[in-house]
Parts: structure tokens; sequence; C-alpha cells
């Protein structure tokens, strides 16, 4: 059958993500979130960003160019990653 949590993942991304390209011409698919709050110390909102979702096994790094239809993000950080799916912070370019 297959891992679910796997399954699960690229389900996800089919349904909510939107297709890109990663570092100069690795296609796949993103969840690109805008306006994620930034907490701070005592939970206060510090400042918002935003977040892409890119699955694991395309293993992006800092710096890498992320091509969104007609936007242009660079990834900042890499964040939680599960071995399915790993959520950076992007800026745009």
């Amino acid at each position: 059958m297959g891992d679910p949590f796997a399954r699960a993942a690229a389900s996800l991304l089919a349904r909510l993500g939107q297709e890109a390209v990663l570092r100069s011409g690795e296609a796949t698919r993103v969840r690109v979130e805008r306006g994620v709050e930034v907490l701070g110390e005592y939970g206060e909102v510090v400042g918002h960003r935003v977040s892409a979702t890119l699955p694991s096994a395309i293993r992006p790094r800092k710096g890498d160019r992320l091509a969104v239809g007609a936007d242009l993000y660079f990834v900042d950080a890499i964040g939680a990653d599960d071995g399915h799916l790993v959520e950076c912070t992007v800026r745009s370019a």
C-alpha cells in the first residue's frame, strides 16, 4: 500500500499547491502562504513572513531560487521537515 503519510503529503500539494520551479529547472509543487505571523518571546506578534511548503525529496537549500507563476522568491531559512514536506521561509526577489 505504501506510506500513508507520503500519500497524504502528495495529495496535500496536489490539491492546495501550485506549480513551481526550484533552482534552475526542478519542477515541483509548492504551497505558498503569505502573512504567517511571527511570535515573540511572550506570544506577541512581532512580524509577518511568507512560508513555502515543498516536498522534502527536492531538498531545498538556503539561497535557492523559487519561481511560482509570475512570483519569484528566495529561500531564507529551512524550517520543519517531517521527511515528507519541508516548510521554508522565503522572501520576494
